[in-house]
């Protein structure tokens, strides 16, 4: 017979070693939906889940609201900022530069990381620049970078 089809075997680890059904569930080797299969088989109480509710700072994967994006750019969760995502982020380079000219800016106004690197976001590696000062699909040279992007 099989360790896991005993009910005190199973109720002892689980509940009296205070294992979890993946760990029992790898000393059975075994997945552990069997575990958890055969524990409310035999009525064994199941340990208090996390609520999937759990939002900003109860949650443990939480880290502030900041993230970084797949572009490489830091996102920081701000719902009330005028200009925030459908997701409530605003990238941070942008934040900076707001709070640096005491506004929001212009829609028409973006932000430049002069060193090229777009999680760096202080204060002298930002430069402010004006879409409407350059033509649709414009390729500008950085002066401090050269690197070369799309306005």
């Amino acid at each position: 017979m099989k360790k896991y089809h005993n009910k005190e075997w199973l109720e002892e680890q689980y509940t009296k070693n205070n294992m979890s059904l993946k760990e029992v569930a790898d000393i059975c080797g075994v997945t552990a939906t069997t575990i958890m299969y055969y524990a409310k088989r035999f009525g064994i109480k199941m340990h208090k889940r996390c609520p999937r509710n759990q939002s900003k700072e109860l949650n443990p994967m939480w880290k502030g609201g900041k993230f970084k994006d797949g572009n490489g750019y830091i996102k920081i969760k701000m719902r009330e900022h005028l200009f925030a995502n459908s997701s409530g982020y605003v990238t941070e380079h942008r934040l900076v530069m707001e709070k640096k000219i005491g506004r929001f800016l212009k829609p028409y106004e973006m932000v430049h990381h002069k060193n090229g690197i777009r999680n760096d976001n202080r204060i002298e590696n930002l430069q402010l620049l004006f879409r409407a000062h350059y033509p649709l699909g414009y390729e500008v040279e950085c002066p401090h970078c050269s690197k070369k992007f799309t306005v």
